[in-house]
């Protein structure tokens, strides 16, 4: 699989398989990494990779103090994956993917979730839920919570 960006000769972004840029990554991610890139897309030499990098490290400094902060909207960070098997055989496993995570938490919240539905979750610090670590929330509870 390739997993790679760089720069074309005509200045524009060539990139391919980088987990940022998946549809399902969220929009804050997204746009953190397109900034990135176009801070590299001018460099043709040593002296223009030294200032770009500078450029980047300014944007990723930004990013993670506007996370901190709470500046960033909740919905910009969540992801949003399709369930491809049924949530309720899932729920057997030892090991959740995040996706299944999500899921089980809206069925016990009442919800309805079925094989081909999508979730929107947001990551989290681990966490115990039934019994299990999870590493995500379900979006509407992260939204409640940052209401609070």
């Amino acid at each position: 699989m390739k997993a790679y960006f760089g720069i074309r000769n005509d200045g524009t972004p060539d990139v391919k398989g980088v987990t940022a840029i998946k549809s399902n990554s969220p929009t804050f991610i997204q746009n953190v990494f397109r900034d990135c890139v176009k801070e590299m897309a001018d460099v043709k030499n040593q002296t223009d990779y030294v200032e770009a990098k500078n450029r980047v490290q300014r944007v990723v400094r930004n990013a993670i103090k506007d996370l901190k902060t709470g500046k960033v909207p909740i919905k910009d960070l969540q992801y949003k994956v399709e369930v491809h098997e049924d949530p309720a055989e899932k729920m057997r496993e030892k090991t959740l993917h995040q996706p299944y995570q999500c899921a089980i938490q809206l069925i016990d919240s009442g919800r309805s979730v079925q094989k081909g539905a999508t979730v929107s979750f947001v990551k989290v610090k681990p966490f115990q839920y039934r019994g299990k670590n999870l590493h995500c929330e379900t979006y509407r509870t992260c939204e409640r919570f940052s209401r609070s």
